[in-house]
């Protein structure tokens, strides 16, 4: 039998945003890896983003369009956290 040992965590704010989403990476990830600038897109385009603050300030600040994201850090991180706000 095999177990399983991850644990999800999910943390509930106010309301989305890109300050609350960096400061929760900085603190708990702080050596993360940055997200490939080709994870998403824009619905409505195939316009790619420049950085990843543009990616996730637009998910952020677009209603009705859900995208998760997720982030890991390889080093330094012996609990094995990864983050996924939105």
């Amino acid at each position: 039998m095999e177990f399983i040992r991850d644990i999800v965590c999910q943390v509930y704010f106010d309301g989305k945003s890109s300050e609350k989403i960096f400061n929760l990476l900085n603190l708990y990830l702080p050596k993360h890896e940055p997200l490939n600038l080709d994870y998403t897109y824009r619905p409505d385009s195939e316009k790619g983003f420049e950085s990843n603050k543009e990616m996730i300030d637009y998910f952020v600040d677009t209603d009705h369009v859900n995208q998760t994201f997720y982030w890991g850090q390889y080093v330094d991180n012996p609990d094995r956290i990864w983050l996924a706000p939105i």
